[in-house]
């Protein structure tokens, strides 16, 4: 009763290498932790935290023996490959906001990182239906944006454009209700 597509999908593609052997599925799922500890590091530097204060939190994600269950089963996978789409998603839904790191959010997030943070939210959600809270955040990063850019006398707040904004993103999500 699970609709976890890619997580089956690269479950399928390590059959034929690892068969019933668990050991390549557990070396899999290291090297996917590994990655997402790294995407914890970069999702924290781009919201401006400290190098050090960065690698202090990166770290105790990576050594915490709270994500043991997540790295040593296999069934962690979706797990790991939901957060890693997820952080994914929230590092480029910031970039396309933000280009080049401006105080100033874009009128309209698209283009390249726009484009990525699309991907990262599917692939969040064809992971385990958790990445569905991916769109929330996506949905409070782009309100917060807009509201502290009209605080500052930028553009000032629409509910229309925000509308606009979001359309793409809560598509995305109701194609993924409905298919599940």
């Amino acid at each position: 009763g699970l609709y976890r597509p890619l997580t089956n999908f690269s479950h399928a593609l390590e059959w034929p290498h690892f068969g019933l052997e668990s050991r390549g599925y557990h070396v899999v799922n290291t090297v996917l932790y590994g990655l997402v500890s790294a995407l914890v590091f970069a999702f924290l530097r781009w919201y401006r935290l400290g190098l050090a204060a960065s690698l202090g939190a990166a770290a105790l994600f990576a050594f915490h023996p709270v994500h043991t269950e997540a790295v040593d089963a296999i069934a962690g996978r979706s797990e790991l490959m939901s957060l890693g789409f997820s952080l994914i998603a929230l590092i480029a839904f910031a970039r396309a906001l933000f280009p080049s790191g401006e105080s100033e959010p874009r009128d309209v997030p698209h283009g390249g990182w726009f484009t990525v943070a699309t991907v990262g939210l599917i692939g969040a959600l064809g992971s385990k239906e958790t990445g569905a809270v991916t769109a929330l955040l996506m949905t409070m990063q782009l309100g917060a944006a807009q509201l502290a850019s009209s605080a500052r006398g930028g553009a000032r707040f629409s509910k229309r454009r925000t509308a606009a904004d979001l359309a793409p993103i809560l598509l995305i999500v109701l194609a993924w209700a409905i298919l599940r």
